[in-house]
């Protein structure tokens, strides 16, 4: 009996611990005056005296900062905080709109915002003197290892350039004079600051042999450009090519102002899907297919989007978030993608003014009209861009463009625009002409054979449909010798054989006119990676190709 009770009384005494507070007595300081000191505010938990501290700053775990100042203050509820200021919050790498969204603490006049929250929380550790912040990645702007942020570029040293290519041939036959040509082309340059100029050349010279001598040298193209990393974009002046998604390309001499892919990180680059979830806990975050490791990260609780998958990955993939008790929770995604598709948020844009360079001795002379052209993606939702453009003359050429493309998982991805032109012909009957052309895009990956079909660029136009560089043809010189294009569109089927370790594709196009018939091709390829006796890796290929063409007389 009196062994239940001092156990009684033994469990009592250690309930009863956790409920005592800390008080601190001001006798043991050297003060004669203990009735001036306050110490009541200690004996709250994890009370921290107002002034500076020097603190290691962690970030989900992560050390970012060492030996950064950091100032505790009391906050008008009267608890204890450190003040995570505008400053600090760059340092974490909050995206705009997470700071837009935090609330001032009150008491600090709106000097500190407030970081804790469900989904995130800030630790002081007075052992180690750190403070450790906690946030969802899905705040956080994106960060790649392996990629420079435009900050921290450099334009490089001033420097000329120079690169040639020479070739010379001499033909000498049994009977007559022997000749020579000669061929000499390449690009010359200079670099100053963020400025590129670039100068195409070429020369030719011809020999007969009979003291007949002919040569010839011009530029091709001279241009102006440098970067413009604030806007990822990349301007250039000077005589170019108006390489554009949506219209015909041709020669100008004039300015583009164009987004430039190459300035954002390679998992960033072209269209993939972003993933997006919630994590109970520090979790591991994986991306698999066909039970092959494609993209694995850790997260921090709260919700996370994967933004970078790579533009290369398509078909069916299987998403996996392990949390770290153990429990995995399991998803599927279906991606695929055709041109147009910019990733959820993303614009692609070009602009161009000028005028183009039609006719002359070189191809080389500008003509009117002046033109204007503008086309743009927008990532509008996470499986959707719309896309559209338009481009019009100082003459009587106009055009419009409008189109979407839509990722539709296990169906694959499509796209579809149709494009309004208008011209004023004299030539033609009627002299103004208004045509429509239709266009789609589809593309399908089929997992479980290791298959690929595209169909691409399917486009039909209709009698009176014209692109600006018909028009400048129509314009300039006699246009009855062109041909107007019907429909258009190339389909490919691609295939891994595994047993074989070949891989083999099968294209089709064919191209028609109103006023003639089509043109077709086809082509036929395999490729494999054999070893043949000690050598390794060596790469074998096999294509077969047939062209129809149809002449008119």
């Amino acid at each position: 009996m009196k062994m239940k009770r001092l156990a009684l009384l033994v469990t009592l005494n250690i309930l009863s611990l956790p409920v005592l507070a800390t008080e601190f007595s001001a006798g043991f300081l050297k003060n004669s005056d203990h009735s001036s000191v306050d110490l009541s505010a200690f004996n709250r938990d994890g009370y921290v005296a107002p002034g500076d501290y020097l603190l290691d700053i962690y970030l989900n775990d992560r050390l970012i900062r060492s030996q950064y100042t950091v100032t505790a203050v009391d906050a008008s509820d009267g608890r204890s905080l450190f003040c995570i200021t505008p400053a600090l919050t760059d340092m974490l790498g909050l995206k705009e709109e997470s700071r837009r969204q935090l609330a001032p603490v009150e008491g600090t006049d709106g000097r500190c915002l407030n970081l804790t929250t469900a989904d995130s929380r800030v630790q002081y550790s007075p052992d180690n003197q750190s403070l450790t912040v906690t946030l969802p990645q899905a705040w956080m702007e994106y960060q790649d290892p392996d990629w420079v942020p435009p900050a921290r570029w450099d334009d490089g040293v001033s420097a000329a350039l120079l690169d040639y290519n020479l070739m010379a041939n001499r033909y000498m036959p049994h009977q007559g004079d022997a000749s020579t040509s000669y061929s000499l082309y390449g690009t010359a340059g200079f670099n100053l600051g963020a400025w590129r100029l670039r100068s195409d050349y070429q020369y030719n010279r011809y020999d007969s042999g009979n003291g007949n001598v002919q040569s010839d040298f011009w530029l091709p193209q001279t241009y102006l450009f440098r970067p413009l990393p604030s806007l990822r974009s990349k301007l250039t002046l000077g005589q170019t090519y108006l390489s554009s998604a949506i219209f015909d390309s041709f020669r100008f001499a004039g300015i583009t102002l164009a987004s430039d892919e190459r300035m954002l990180p390679s998992s960033l680059q072209g269209y993939a899907p972003q993933i997006s979830g919630i994590a109970n806990s520090n979790a591991q975050v994986t991306v698999s297919q066909n039970g092959r490791v494609l993209y694995q990260t850790r997260v921090s609780p709260g919700p996370f989007i994967l933004p970078d998958l790579s533009q290369n990955i398509s078909g069916n993939l299987d998403v996996s978030v392990r949390e770290s008790d153990g429990t995995v929770h399991t998803w599927q995604v279906n991606t695929a993608s055709v041109p147009f598709m910019a990733r959820q948020g993303q614009v692609r844009y070009k602009v161009a003014a000028g005028r183009p360079l039609y006719g002359g001795r070189h191809n080389n002379n500008t003509v009117s009209p002046d033109f204007m052209m503008g086309e743009a993606t927008w990532g509008a939702f996470n499986n959707t861009s719309l896309y559209g453009g338009v481009i019009a003359s100082t003459g009587d050429y106009q055009a419009l463009a409008l189109g979407a493309a839509q990722n539709m998982g296990i169906l694959g991805a499509i796209s579809a625009d149709v494009t309004r032109s208008e011209a004023q012909l004299p030539s033609a009957h009627p002299p103004r002409q208004t045509g429509y052309s239709y266009r789609i895009n589809y593309t399908k990956t089929f997992d479980s054979t290791g298959s690929t079909l595209a169909f691409v660029g399917y486009r039909f136009s209709d009698r009176h449909f014209i692109s600006l560089q018909e028009y400048l043809a129509r314009s300039e010189y006699d246009g009855n010798y062109l041909q107007d294009e019907k429909q258009s569109y190339s389909v490919s089927w691609s295939q891994y054989l595994e047993a074989l370790s070949m891989s083999a594709s099968l294209s089709l196009s064919r191209i028609s006119y109103w006023n003639t018939d089509g043109n077709n091709n086809w082509t036929l390829s395999v490729s494999k990676s054999a070893d043949i006796g000690p050598v390794h890796g060596v790469n074998l290929s096999l294509s077969l190709s047939r062209n129809q063409t149809a002449y008119s007389l």
